[in-house]
């Protein structure tokens, strides 16, 4: 589902899409390439978001941000899968302050 299918913008979307389908925020994640409008938004939605940190960023064609505070992150979508269990709270890959920084979840 996207914000132009639900009529609404992030992160209201997000909360949309859980209502729609049933489904607790807290229960969901939500995997995006862009940190602020995709991780970030879904984190105020009540969902985890996760940030698909391909190494650049897209629209500047320079670097990956750094991110401020610690995010859940993946560099593929193949990634995804052996990071889940059944709480994605439970966090194996947190990026800290550079591409690649890894620490465990607080």
């Amino acid at each position: 589902m996207t914000p132009t299918e639900l009529g609404t913008a992030k992160p209201v979307a997000y909360a949309a899409a859980c209502r729609l389908m049933g489904t607790d925020p807290a229960r969901a994640v939500n995997v995006g390439d862009m940190l602020e409008s995709d991780v970030h938004a879904a984190d105020r939605a009540g969902l985890t978001g996760i940030w698909l940190d391909r190494g650049n960023d897209f629209v500047t064609g320079g670097p990956s941000p750094t991110p401020a505070e610690p995010v859940f992150r993946i560099e593929h979508l193949t990634d995804l899968p052996g990071q889940l269990t059944g709480d994605a709270r439970r966090w194996r890959n947190v990026a800290t302050t550079t591409r690649g920084g890894r620490t465990p979840p607080p």
